[in-house]
């Protein structure tokens, strides 16, 4: 699958990922569904559209989602 994305300010993109590695590491929940959603692929063959205030824990949840065989297609809310 082709990602398809727009980034508005690549620059910020390393901090971004240290939060988003942050939150892998403090949010046990979303880590074990990550596990098992890569294994059982329950979302596989599902499109998920979110518009979302976009932040770490937002931006994790994503990958968790797509993880699990998702389509996803993700736009921020916030400005």
């Amino acid at each position: 699958m082709q990602k398809m994305y727009s980034i508005r300010d690549i620059s910020l993109a390393p901090s971004g990922e240290l939060k988003i590695e942050w939150v892998r590491r403090h949010m046990p929940l979303l880590d074990a569904l990550e596990k098992e959603f890569l294994s059982t692929k329950p979302f596989k063959g599902l499109k998920i559209a979110l518009s979302v205030h976009l932040e770490a824990k937002t931006a994790h949840l994503c990958e968790v989602l797509a993880s699990g065989g998702a389509e996803m297609w993700v736009t921020g809310s916030n400005l």
